[in-house]
């Protein structure tokens, strides 16, 4: 009798066992992922101010969330904007210039959610040689940039500031590819 003893008791304590063990696994095993709620285009310039919806994408926030995004990547927001006014995507993240110029054409656009803020993310690059060394010496210089964007916007407020007449500095209309060319034509 003691061993049907000993094994009832032995039986009882793998049970138990048993049942602490499945009962761990059940509670620490990775949740089942949610079902996808809704799809989206967004479409995103690779720049600084995208950091925050670029990590997001790529650590699989938006799929957790349970909305599946595909990303059409531009290299500036105000392409991102126009993709996004043409149809072709859902949401666009774009700085505030493009998305004025949107709104004074009137274009139907609203903000969902202001995802980064930068003081420092605009810079002037300029060529020595060319006698370019402060903004005053812009007077009377032809400046590659691209129209429609912020860099548009401070390049104006940056030639007030310093006292340069804007009318003084001839702006052309530049892609980046085009803008990096001027620099070095042997770039393509």
């Amino acid at each position: 009798m003691a061993t049907l003893r000993s094994q009832k008791k032995l039986f009882i304590v793998f049970a138990i066992a048993a049942a602490v063990i499945f009962g761990a696994w059940f509670l620490m095993r990775p949740a089942p992922p949610p079902p996808i709620i809704g799809k989206l285009t967004l479409a995103l310039p690779t720049q600084i101010n995208s950091a925050p919806a670029i990590v997001a994408h790529a650590q699989g926030w938006f799929k957790k969330s349970g909305i599946e995004v595909l990303d059409q990547p531009f290299l500036l927001g105000k392409d991102a904007l126009n993709s996004m006014l043409e149809g072709k995507a859902d949401l666009a993240v774009v700085a505030d210039t493009p998305f004025m110029f949107a709104l004074l054409n009137g274009k139907e656009v609203a903000v969902l959610a202001r995802i980064s803020e930068t003081r420092r993310s605009l810079a002037m690059v300029a060529q020595s040689d060319r006698g370019i060394e402060r903004i005053a010496d812009l007077k009377n210089k032809t400046v590659g940039l691209t129209k429609g964007t912020n860099l548009t916007y401070f390049f104006d407020a940056l030639l007030s500031v310093n006292g340069v007449p804007g009318e003084s500095v001839t702006q052309v209309d530049m892609n980046v590819k085009e803008g990096i060319n001027a620099f070095n034509p042997n770039v393509s």
